[in-house]
């Protein structure tokens, strides 16, 4: 109960979407030039006010872009790109403004009847010693308690496409389109 409220009281207006992105790659850099990993990132030219715990946020991001760094073993692109979305069947409010980061790879992509179970924890497609199945699943935690989601598609072979969705704080201008 503590631990709920602490995080409640850390969640706040705050405009650092924008800005995660890019603190949450140079953190990652040196992981993804290890891995022959090429991190892009494109996001929308304005504040992106959201309520946020910028570090709990940020740790979702960074377990969501480790894991398709990973997933990706003779290394290759990566696309991390921020801006507005809509809500999805069964996620969100018609109406209701949203801004995403959405995290590409060009991996091995996930099977389709593993999909359903990448958010739960200690599942894992990696081999022994590469990972504890607790990476995405605390990304969808954070996202979760922040009032988001995260949806993700896959194809075999060809790569995994993971959209962190969380709730703007105002109107996302109109000159924008959902990404």
């Amino acid at each position: 109960l503590t631990e709920q409220k602490r995080m409640e009281s850390e969640i706040r207006r705050n405009d650092r979407l924008r800005s995660l992105g890019i603190d949450t790659i140079e953190m990652l850099t040196v992981l993804a030039r290890g891995r022959r990993t090429t991190i892009t990132l494109e996001r929308a030219p304005q504040p992106m006010p959201i309520r946020t715990d910028p570090s709990q946020l940020g740790q979702a991001l960074a377990n969501v872009i480790v894991n398709g760094i990973q997933a990706m073993p003779h290394g290759g692109p990566l696309r991390v790109q921020v801006g507005p979305a809509t809500a999805t069947a069964g996620h969100g409010r018609v109406g209701t403004a949203y801004w995403s980061v959405v995290v590409e790879d060009r991996g091995t992509g996930i099977a389709p009847d593993l999909l359903p179970h990448v958010f739960e924890p200690f599942f894992t497609t990696k081999g022994v010693g590469e990972g504890t199945g607790l990476g995405l699943a605390v990304a969808h935690g954070i996202v979760a308690e922040h009032g988001g989601w995260i949806d993700v598609t896959s194809t075999p072979g060809h790569g995994s496409r993971f959209d962190i969705v969380v709730e703007a704080v105002g109107p996302i201008p109109r000159t924008m389109e959902a990404v």
